[in-house]
């Protein structure tokens, strides 16, 4: 995928929702990525 397809993209998200909320509970970035890391392996052996 070159720049420009992610270019556009991103813009079609952003257009679409310009301030995406998570649902996610998080207090700092470090936070966020352990909660992101967490969510996923949780998705993953649910979807086994």
């Amino acid at each position: 995928m070159n720049a420009e397809k992610r270019r556009e993209i991103f813009r079609r998200f952003h257009e679409d929702n310009s301030e995406p909320k998570t649902e996610l509970a998080y207090s700092t970035p470090f936070e966020l990525l352990i909660a992101v890391i967490l969510s996923a392996q949780a998705h993953v052996r649910l979807h086994k």
